[in-house]
């Protein structure tokens, strides 16, 4: 973990990186901390693309990064808005499954709202020619007061990038 921030727990692990939540000391926040775990230079260049990709994209619908870095040891990170809260797949799951909680907190009203900010986000990306390509219920993640997010943008691009890039 950079010096910058305190390391409180780890949060999940993927393909290629990391997230742990952290304090930012300096701005007394917590945040998550995206960290790469491969070291080739194509890895870093994604994890790089991921991390402005994201931050470009100043959207209530989108977590804001707040810091691009690089971890003592060379290792690159972001810092980003920490969500708490579940995924859409978790709600998916259990209205499925018929639980009467869920479908109370979530009438189908509620779900047409989480919708139309998930379009939003998506029509709000793609004005900057960014195109998300990894859409799906566990990218998007609900808070417990309503807010809705679009996460994991790595394997998005632009309509310029060559093939393979992204």
């Amino acid at each position: 973990m950079s010096a910058r921030f305190e390391e409180e727990q780890a949060i999940g692990k993927g393909a290629m990186g990391e997230v742990h939540k952290a304090l930012d000391p300096r701005l007394q926040r917590t945040v998550a901390v995206k960290t790469l775990l491969l070291e080739d230079e194509a890895s870093k260049a994604r994890f790089m693309r991921e991390a402005r990709l994201t931050g470009s994209l100043e959207h209530p619908a989108v977590p804001p990064v707040y810091e691009l870095g690089q971890h003592e040891n060379g290792t690159p990170y972001f810092a980003l808005k920490l969500l708490e809260g579940e995924t859409l797949e978790d709600v998916c799951q259990r209205l499925c499954e018929g639980d009467e909680a869920t479908h109370a907190e979530y009438p189908f009203s509620r779900r047409l709202q989480i919708a139309l900010r998930i379009c939003e986000a998506l029509e709000f990306a793609h004005s900057k020619n960014i195109i998300h390509r990894d859409l799906k219920p566990e990218n998007v993640m609900l808070g417990r007061f309503g807010e809705v997010w679009l996460v994991d943008w790595g394997l998005a691009r632009e309509p310029d990038d060559k093939p393979g890039e992204a």
